[in-house]
């Protein structure tokens, strides 16, 4: 008889133990919201959740890359837009300085106006940006022009990738074809150039420096618009991703069984149920076997 009795309390125990370890699977599982939460739950979905997680991460990774990558073009879009406006400064300065009814001291006082431009110009040019200058091609941790306006940097492309091994493209700006020859003119000599005719009173050379300044200004633009044509790619790309993450994220919650909170809250309470008819069940036997052994 009380073999009987131990045996019984020793299967009690086990189940005990068995509904114990349910119980605590579906609080977790409840409490995660999904219903694998270790590979032995269901081994297949844990990998196949596993990889989806990763791959979640790297285009989660990609799309923080391409957004930083067009704050920084943003920056480059708005310098190159405040230079335009300079340059379109210039040029009227330049068709006013061409009027024959101007003095030599009208004409200087014009050049001085086409100084300042300059400076401001070249001071654009140089702008810094949150991982460097932004017009130096790669060489970003230099000024790319001197105070002279020659250009000290290069014109090699930083490139973002739009996922992984997919195709890349330029995210920084080109100083060299925004201000030098490499896109058609300098810039700086040709503000230059306006200034020294008009500190000279040399009508002739006022207006033979509009045409070259409606050239460099045009330069400047096409520079803006491939700036922003990059800029744009880069956050479609972005969104693209974003959208991208969310299916994947989807997915990874059905492998899991995060879709199944109805499901995982009846499994905790039918768990809950079976671990308290357990423990009682035990208290039971232990008592009775007490007993016994007391008799």
């Amino acid at each position: 008889m009380r073999v009987t009795d131990n045996y019984r309390t020793q299967l009690a125990q086990w189940a005990l133990t068995r509904t114990s370890r349910r119980l605590n699977d579906a609080t977790t599982s409840t409490a995660l919201g999904q219903r694998v939460t270790a590979p032995s739950d269901d081994p297949s979905a844990y990998a196949s959740a596993m990889r989806q997680t990763s791959q979640s991460e790297a285009v989660q990774a990609g799309s923080r890359a391409a957004r930083l990558s067009a704050d920084a073009l943003s920056q480059a879009d708005y310098t190159l837009d405040a230079v335009g406006e300079l340059l379109t400064q210039a040029k009227e300065l330049a068709v006013r300085g061409g009027n024959d009814t101007l003095s030599a001291t009208d004409r200087k006082a014009i050049g001085e106006q086409i100084g300042a431009i300059r400076e401001q110009v070249i001071a654009l040019a140089n702008t810094r940006g949150t991982h460097g200058f932004l017009f130096g091609g790669t060489r970003t941790d230099a000024p790319p022009f001197s105070a002279a306006g020659v250009f000290q940097g290069n014109d090699n492309s930083i490139n973002a990738a739009l996922g992984g091994s997919g195709p890349t493209i330029r995210s920084n700006a080109s100083g060299a074809r925004a201000f030098t020859v490499a896109g058609g003119r300098d810039v700086f000599a040709e503000l230059a150039t306006l200034q020294t005719a008009l500190a000279t009173n040399d009508a002739p050379g006022i207006r033979a420096a509009t045409a070259p300044l409606d050239e460099a200004l045009n330069q400047v633009t096409q520079e803006q618009q491939r700036v922003g044509s990059s800029v744009e790619r880069l956050r479609s790309f972005a969104d693209l991703a974003d959208a991208a993450v969310v299916g994947i994220e989807r997915s990874r919650s059905r492998e899991l069984g995060a879709d199944d909170l109805p499901k995982l809250l009846t499994e905790l309470t039918a768990a809950s149920n079976a671990y308290q008819r357990s423990l009682e069940s035990t208290r039971k036997l232990i008592a009775m076997s007490g007993v016994a052994d007391g008799g």
